[in-house]
């Protein structure tokens, strides 16, 4: 949660961005944990992901079965998978990065899980898991305001 800390710092950053991030950072580590991506890998191919000489180590992220790419960058690398990520995130389509907002990167890894669902399943099952993400951080956020 160090990236979390920091935008508590930052005047600027809203508390709903706050539980946004938070809930983003939950949700790709809880992934990469299920999928046993490990860190060189998570690393591997970041050559074109746009730098940023002030965030740590760019990461790059292929969704098998959606063939979505999500990159972005590690603020903190974490030996047991409780990795923190900056709130900067990029999706790549054809060797270009598009930024996009921490929903987004959430959809795309339901989108990635939902796969494994009956095709009549799929789109439901994704929108009621990310229902509860969505609860979860609106009660973040108002914890946050109180």
């Amino acid at each position: 949660m160090k990236q979390v800390t920091e935008l508590l710092n930052n005047p600027a950053c809203t508390s709903l961005e706050l539980a946004e991030n938070a809930a983003v950072e939950r949700v790709l580590n809880s992934y990469i944990r299920e999928v046993n991506i490990d860190e060189t890998r998570l690393k591997s191919n970041c050559n074109n992901v746009p730098k940023n000489q002030r965030l740590c180590c760019p990461f790059r992220l292929v969704l098998e079965q959606t063939k979505q790419v999500i990159c972005g960058y590690l603020s903190y690398c974490s030996a047991i998978g409780h990795h923190s990520y900056s709130s900067h995130f990029f999706q790549e389509k054809e060797n270009e990065y598009q930024p996009v907002k921490a929903k987004q990167v959430i959809l795309s890894i339901l989108d990635e899980l939902s796969q494994k669902v009956e095709q009549n399943r799929q789109i439901e099952r994704r929108d009621e898991i990310f229902d509860r993400v969505c609860n979860s951080f609106y009660k973040t956020q108002q914890y946050i305001q109180s």
